[in-house]
Order: C-alpha cells, then structure tokens, then sequence
C-alpha cells in the first residue's frame, strides 16, 4: 500500500515539475529585433520592394518607400503599414491579431485563424493573406544585420547601370515569401499568375529569371518588371 501512496506522490511531483518547466519556456520570449534605430541602411531585397528608409520612434517602426509593388494579387504600398515591437513580439501597430515571436530562438506566428511555428503555416495562407506577408516582410528585414545593407542612392545608381534595358522608374516587382526558398518561390509563382490573369501586369515584360533571396530569417523570391 505504502509503495502504491510513494509511486503516485513521485508521479504527481514529475508532472508539477514538468508543467512549472513548460510555463517557464513559454513565457520566456527572445529579443530578436536587430534593427535598433531609423535607418537609411536597407536590404537590396526590400530596396527592389520600394523600401528606402526605416523610421523608428520608440517602439514604432514606420517605412519610406519610393514606388509600389504587386503582392497577393494586387498593388501594394509597404508605407501603408506601420509597427510596433513590444514586449518582444511585433506586430501590426492597429492591433495584435497578428503577432510574431521568438522562443529558444525559434519564430512563432499568430493569426486570427493559426497559431505555431513559422515553418510549419501552409502554403495557402502564404497565397491569401496579405497582412501575413506583409509581417513576415518585416521579419526579414528586422533580422537582417546592417552591415549587409545600403542606402537608396547607391542601390539606385548600381539598378541604373546594370538595368539600361528599362528605366529605373518603370521597374516594379513581383513578390514572394517564405520561411524557406521553395515555400517563396511557390508563393511568389501564385501572385504572378493571379496578377496576370486579373490584368494588373498588362504592358509589363521580365526583366531576367526569377530572384531568390535570403533576409534575415525570411525567404524572398522576387520577379521584376518593365512596366511602360
């Protein structure tokens, strides 16, 4: 009997013991935000998407775009979308249906219809939801050291060398993104074909093959066009 009472009071204790471990874990969420500071320092990837500066005021990201680009079926301004990090998770500054966090230095999402790993969200979210990719956009960018980066002026004049075929300004992207390079360029694949059937790309030619890039913790596939 009493060896019966000692097994179940050492069972209860394990399971104390393992629930205490696992509400530590979760609520210890990692500070994984690089970008620290505004900055005119940007990533070529997000340069091709019309980025020219980062605005930071406390916990507020804001972006500065210099064109538009096609994304999840339409035409899409970055400048339409401002931030917040806090209590290290960001999210979209209107409201925290949307969220992004780190734990163990692994990345979680949370939507209004998913929550889990980033690496584990479908392919049809990724094809739908624009406010998912504009997140995980930020991600990229958000995790991607500043010594990599440059500055508009810069990223323009090497684009005006190496592109004379079409003009700087006709230049616009197509974009795809994912938590890895086949999971983007599927995304990216998707938006093409929609923007081409809807119209949205009618006098527009490639310019080269598609672009696949890696930005902090976030995959991009990109497609440029000339747009007269």
């Amino acid at each position: 009997m009493m060896r019966k009472i000692k097994f179940y009071v050492a069972l209860i204790l394990l399971s104390l013991l393992a629930v205490a471990c696992n509400r530590e874990k979760d609520f210890t969420k990692d500070d994984f935000v690089l970008l620290k500071k505004s900055t005119s320092k940007i990533s070529n990837t997000l340069l091709d998407l019309g980025v020219s500066n980062v605005k930071k005021e406390g916990g507020i990201y804001s972006i500065i775009t210099y064109r538009d680009l096609y994304l999840c079926k339409k035409k899409e301004n970055l400048s339409n979308f401002s931030f917040k990090y806090l209590n290290n998770e960001l999210t979209f500054i209107e409201n925290d249906l949307y969220k992004i966090y780190s734990i163990d230095k692994k990345y979680y999402i949370k939507t209004p219809y998913f929550e889990g790993s980033v690496n584990n969200l479908k392919q049809e979210f990724l094809d739908e939801d624009l406010k998912l990719n504009v997140l995980l956009i930020l991600l990229g960018e958000l995790t991607f050291p500043e010594e990599n980066k440059t500055d508009f002026n810069s990223y323009k004049m090497k684009m005006v060398m190496n592109k004379q075929a079409c003009s700087f300004w006709n230049t616009v992207y197509n974009v795809g993104v994912g938590m890895n390079a086949a999971a983007a360029k599927a995304n990216l694949t998707h938006n093409m074909a929609t923007d081409m059937m809807s119209g949205n790309l009618n006098g527009c030619t490639t310019i080269g093959r598609p672009e696949i890039s890696n930005v902090g913790q976030v995959y991009y596939a990109t497609q440029a066009w000339c747009c007269s």
